[in-house]
């Protein structure tokens, strides 16, 4: 029994050393680098893209934003601030911003097609090339972030950027009903000159934006649909 407990004592010293030897700590310490660092590498990288697109594309949505703002809603604010009185701006803009309270089914039910082609015959898909997250904005980031993507096939993704569409819908029709008013003020007033800047105005910032969101949301639609098969 002793030569047996003698023999067990020293197979377990060998081993203990062999255990505890630097190799095997040096050995140690690249798995444990592996599993618990290394892994995490890929996913890191991953979000700190993804960090970095997101603030890109916010920079040149924004770019985008101030730009057509600056064109198209400065002259209505010059003429409202010259020309209009403060009482009946406020009223315009108190009615306008009544459109918030409209139900989903309200811009649903004006809308002017179910297709993405219906909307492309009235130049829509042309004016997406100018807008945020257009083609040229999407083009721009493409080159920097070759993998990205507007869309994927995420559900709950889709349905985010269908609600968005209803938000910026909801937002150009206040624009529109707002603008609108003004101009029916300065026909009335006969400042036709303004009238027909800001009509204009009007077409390019709230109407064809309008429309752009419901050609989003059409094609977003057809593509849940495609996913959900």
């Amino acid at each position: 029994m002793p030569e047996v407990n003698r023999n067990q004592s020293n197979r377990l010293k060998k081993y203990c050393a062999a255990l505890f030897s630097p190799r095997v700590f040096r050995n140690s310490f690249y798995i444990r680098r592996f599993l618990w660092q290394d892994h995490s590498i890929i996913p890191r990288m991953e979000n700190e893209e993804s960090s970095d697109i997101k603030k890109v594309v916010g920079i040149y949505n924004m770019i985008a934003n101030l730009t057509w703002s600056a064109l198209l809603v400065t002259p209505v604010a010059v003429f409202c601030y010259t020309h209009m009185n403060r009482r009946l701006f406020w009223f315009f803009l108190i009615t306008s911003l009544l459109a918030a309270f409209l139900p989903r089914s309200f811009f649903d039910s004006i809308e002017i097609g179910k297709s993405a082609s219906v909307y492309k015959k009235i130049g829509v898909g042309f004016i997406n090339r100018f807008t945020q997250n257009g083609d040229i904005i999407n083009a721009l980031i493409r080159k920097r972030y070759p993998g990205y993507k507007v869309i994927s096939s995420d559900r709950k993704l889709m349905s985010k950027l269908i609600n968005q569409t209803y938000m910026f819908e909801m937002f150009h029709f206040a624009g529109f009903l707002f603008f609108s008013l003004v101009v029916v003020y300065a026909f009335a007033e006969r400042y036709f000159m303004w009238a027909f800047i800001i009509l204009g105005s009007n077409i390019i910032y709230n109407v064809y934006p309008a429309f752009l969101q419901q050609y989003i949301r059409a094609r977003l639609k057809v593509f849940q649909k495609r996913v959900d098969r």
